[in-house]
């Protein structure tokens, strides 16, 4: 069943669209490359963990990610605390262009960095939904925050419609994803 035809059968109040999801993955053990590219994707929302924090940052405040043999700092605008350092364990984050970028340890002493993205233009191979869930801890706002992401799901014939994948899609002061 296409993307498309599956719209049709989805119950009353479960909002889902055709989507052409684009996957990119790459692999690195190298400290300074993931620093570029993690800079070079410019995120605008995200988290990052550190060995020794858990990073949130929002609204382009990732202001600097430097890396001194194999250990990550970040500067934040405005700074929660004196130091954000340590070894980089994963991140997800999303930048003003709505690509995702998510890294997780491999297991080796890299690094999988994923890049998702959608293109309007391509017949959808996914459908997507969105859900956003309630944050634990504060971001910039005074109520607690949302935390959204997207769904994407796919079809095979042995396992019928399963998710491919979800990414990151940023934070709100309480609203839900629209």
């Amino acid at each position: 069943m296409t993307p498309e035809k599956l719209i049709d059968y989805l119950p009353d109040g479960i909002k889902a669209e055709p989507k052409y999801l684009c996957i990119e993955q790459e692999r690195t053990n190298d400290p300074e490359k993931l620093a570029a590219i993690i800079k070079q994707f410019q995120p605008k929302d995200g988290w990052l963990v550190l060995q020794s924090d858990v990073i949130y940052f929002y609204d382009n405040n990732l202001i600097g990610l430097d890396q001194n043999d194999g250990i990550f700092t970040c500067t934040l605008d405005p700074m929660p605390k004196e130091e954000l350092s340590g070894y980089f364990i994963n991140a997800e984050m999303v930048n003003n262009d709505n690509k995702s970028l998510h890294i997780v340890e491999d297991g080796d002493g890299g690094w999988i960095i994923t890049r998702y993205w959608e293109e309007t233009d391509k017949t959808p191979n996914t459908v997507m939904d969105k859900v956003s869930l309630l944050g634990k801890q504060k971001i910039n706002a005074t109520s607690q925050p949302r935390i959204h992401y997207c769904r994407y799901w796919e079809h095979s014939k042995n396992k019928g419609y399963h998710i491919k994948a979800a990414r990151f899609m940023g934070y709100s002061n309480g609203e839900n994803l629209s």
